[in-house]
């Protein structure tokens, strides 16, 4: 995963690439291939699934292609 910070997160949440899907109205696959690094997240689906999901952790953090 291109973004192990938001995976780290989802882990720890129990939340799936479906949860996130269904929240952006995008296929589960298109999510899967964002996070692969198969074309980029777009920034308001980005901020929709850390307000929705980790609303104590920044975008920076979570979209970080560096672990920290």
């Amino acid at each position: 995963m291109i973004f192990p910070n938001l995976a780290a997160e989802m882990a720890r949440e129990n939340i799936s690439t479906n949860d996130i899907a269904e929240l952006i109205n995008k296929s589960p696959d298109t999510v899967r291939c964002w996070f692969r690094g198969k074309g980029s997240v777009p920034i308001g689906a980005a901020f929709k699934i850390q307000e929705q999901f980790f609303p104590n952790k920044s975008i920076t953090y979570l979209f970080s292609e560096n672990s920290e």
